[in-house]
This record gives C-alpha cells, structure tokens and sequence, in this order.
C-alpha cells in the first residue's frame, strides 16, 4: 500500500544515522512508529511531536544518538495545556531547553517531565521568562554548561534550584540584579565556581 495505508512503521535498532525526516508524520494512517536505537540526531520534527502527543500515537524515539528539542516546539502549546503536561524524559535528548518547555514547567505549572535524558542545558534566552517566573527547579536533570546570564533578567525569580546536575564556570554576575532571590541551592555541581564569600549553599541577596 501507499505511505498514507502504512500502519505500523518498525525501524528499531536498523542504523540509522541523521535527522528525522518530518515527512514521517505525513502518513496519515499511521498509529505506530519506532524508530528507536539507532543514530539519530538533531531536533525531532514539531509534526513527529504532534504525533505523539496531540494524535496520541504510539511513537518511539528512545536510545539515539543525540536528539534535541525543537526551538519551534512552542506550536504544541495549545497540546500541553489541555493535557496539563507533556512527558519528554527518556529520550536521550541533548541540548537548550526551550524556552517554551520552561515556561509550561515552572510559569504555567504544567507536569513536563525532563527527566532521564542525555546532558540538556539552560536556554541562553532564558531571560524571556521575564518577571512570570519565581521558582526554577531543575534538581537531578543531568544539566550541563553555564548558568546563563540572561538569568538576571527574571527579576521574579526566588528560587534556583540546580542541585546535583554538571552545571560549571562562574554564577553570572548578573545574578545580583535578582533583589528578590531567597534561595540557590547548587550543592553537588562540582564545577561550579561560587563567588566569593558564598557560604554554603543556601544564598540571600
């Protein structure tokens, strides 16, 4: 039959190297789809997303080589609130976390599980968040690189919580501008370097 009759898709542990072709999600019959342990990289298509989540289809994307958030998943907005969360954890992703996918977990209070993945990091436009944010926890995520210091511009913001991930390099002095930060907790980082006369883990502005 043609693409748009193909019901069950099994490329699972095939090899595969390169991205996810969007034109996947085009076959409009299909209702399962493992392209599972192979090489795969990069963003996953907003469509293949869509399948997943919006179409409720069965769609498997776990053990590839690096695949990453797309920075346009901000369309699947409208999916994540009506069913109030959006589970992204185990899927190996790599890379920023959008922007989007912070403002459902810690503005809009959205269960978005992150959880179990390769090395993701804080989106250098973090600031977008703007003054929607108070709390950041983002504990036991397996984060990576610099706290950005786009961060200063969350003058909202009263709690970082970034304890036990691989956060390294300096805290931003951009930090000091958060006049209402009560609490940063960074223990277990072990690159992270603290500025001085930081004690503890515990810091008040």
């Amino acid at each position: 039959p043609g693409a748009n009759g193909l019901t069950f898709l099994n490329l699972a542990s095939m090899g595969l190297a390169g991205a996810i072709p969007p034109e996947l999600a085009g076959c409009s019959s299909l209702k399962h789809l493992d392209v599972s342990k192979n090489r795969l990289a990069g963003p996953i298509p907003v469509a293949v997303l869509r399948l997943r989540y919006a179409a409720k289809r069965v769609v498997h994307l776990e053990d590839n080589a690096g695949l990453e958030i797309p920075p346009d998943v901000g369309a699947l907005t409208e999916t994540v609130a009506l069913d109030k969360g959006v589970d992204l954890g185990r899927l190996g992703l790599v890379g920023p976390i959008p922007v989007a996918v912070l403002r459902w977990k810690v503005v809009e209070a959205h269960a978005v599980n992150l959880r179990d993945n390769a090395p993701l990091e804080l989106p250098a436009n973090i600031g977008e968040l703007g003054d929607t944010v108070a709390t950041i926890a983002l504990s036991h995520h397996h984060l990576r690189g610099r706290i950005p210091e786009d961060i200063g511009l969350c003058t909202a913001l009263r709690e970082l919580w970034l304890v036990n991930n691989d956060s390294e390099g300096a805290i931003p002095a951009s930090m000091q501008r958060l006049k209402q930060l009560e609490m940063l907790y960074l223990s277990f980082n072990s690159d992270l370097q603290k500025p001085p006369g930081l004690k503890g883990d515990h810091l008040v502005f």
